[in-house]
């Protein structure tokens, strides 16, 4: 392992400290000592220059109210200037607690009761929660599974499904890059999807969450880069998952119509939520400072990635292509297992992961799991694993 992924590959104990993943989840189970693959964080330290900054606001000693200064806003334009290639109106940036949160207020600002709302399934799961929290009708474009070889495969759009879909929806939530199917949507595939939108006058939302984790290969495109095209386009981003800051609780949402952004701008104002002083200060660190990091980030991950797959292909399973994000979709229905059976039994055997259920319902015997972890902490997972495939014969 080369010097400079040596933190990744060392890996944190997170325990103590009263981590959802490693605390809260140990707790439901009744179990300490369960290795953990399952959130969407990473088991490693976060940008050393994203922690010196912390540390330093820390030195002050005061952490009352605190304003964003306009260049807060000139840092996140041009992190997506320089990454991923597309502008950003600095006056139409929304900062906000978190990307489900803004997902739920877009829904409820941009749509009203019984109105329908589009989603691809598998996907995250608060997508289904955002629509029927709010009264929503979901429509779901389920994606289309294709085999690549023995031990891959992938997923693409059923467009002739997601075109009916639009023709009466009011909103469409795109994943991209998706989880937990590890789509790395093309330019030609988000053209696509954009054209359909303005065809049927149909607001879409992209959550871009994961933009920045993308295997080598791979290049992430944003809908930022369609602003052009079609105006009633809104993208959610954080540097949540690409700096492991979720805790400090800092999105961007970025709307590029002038009238969307006033409308979703007002419920964040009535709302008075006040800025995190933390998760600003880490936000200007990462975006500033971060880009060597997150490229090393992601040479780890597609390290991590290859154990992933020999270790599917030995046991003869198979797993979603990981194009982006640090989660893998593996099914594992060739066991016959009812999905309560096959996560029961992964937690007696010392791994938890996340069921595949929890995505779609149709998705028996599919799990999810986590490789942003050190080297020695995915292996051990493995481990368990294995040895529950080991007991069932």
């Amino acid at each position: 392992m080369k010097k400079e992924l040596m933190s990744f590959y060392n890996g944190v104990n997170r325990k103590g400290i009263d981590a959802i993943k490693w605390d809260a989840g140990m707790m439901r189970v009744g179990k300490a000592d369960l290795i953990p693959l399952w959130v969407a964080d990473s088991d490693y330290e976060t940008c050393p220059e994203v922690k010196e900054a912390l540390i330093e606001r820390t030195k002050n000693g005061t952490f009352g109210y605190t304003y964003t200064n306009p260049n807060y806003y000139k840092i996140i334009a041009n992190w997506f200037k320089t990454r991923h290639g597309f502008n950003i109106n600095e006056n139409h940036i929304i900062i906000t607690p978190g990307v489900v949160n803004a997902l739920y207020f877009l829904v409820h600002s941009f749509t009203k009761p019984q109105d329908k709302v589009v989603i691809n399934t598998p996907v995250y799961n608060p997508f289904y929660e955002v629509v029927k929290n709010n009264g929503r009708v979901l429509l779901e474009n389920k994606l289309v599974r294709v085999e690549i070889d023995d031990t891959l495969f992938t997923y693409k759009i059923d467009f002739d499904d997601l075109e009916e879909k639009l023709k009466e929806a009011k909103m469409y939530i795109l994943c991209n890059p998706h989880n937990p199917v590890g789509r790395c949507f093309t330019y030609e595939e988000l053209d696509r999807i954009v054209s359909l939108c303005k065809k049927y006058d149909v607001i879409l939302v992209s959550d871009e969450i994961h933009c920045d984790l993308i295997m080598e290969g791979f290049k992430h495109c944003s809908v930022g880069n369609f602003f052009d095209k079609y105006e009633n386009l809104v993208i959610c981003t954080a540097p949540s998952k690409t700096f492991n800051v979720a805790g400090l609780s800092n999105s961007n949402i970025i709307v590029n119509c002038d009238e969307l952004y006033r409308v979703f701008k007002k419920v964040y104002d009535d709302m008075e939520i006040e800025l995190n002083v933390y998760g600003y200060e880490a936000c200007k660190a990462a975006y500033i400072k971060g880009a060597y990091w997150v490229d090393l980030q992601n040479r780890y991950l597609t390290l991590q990635r290859e154990i992933v797959y020999e270790f599917v292909k030995k046991h003869g399973f198979k797993v979603s292509k990981l194009e982006a994000t640090y989660l893998m979709w593996i099914d594992m229905s060739k066991l016959g297992l009812k999905q309560d059976e096959l996560f029961k039994g992964l937690i007696d055997n010392g791994v938890w992961v996340n069921k595949g259920t929890m995505y779609d319902s149709s998705c028996e015997g599919y799990i999810r799991i986590n490789v942003a972890c050190g080297r020695r902490q995915l292996l051990d997972g493995l481990k368990c694993i294995e040895n529950f495939i080991d007991s069932l014969k």
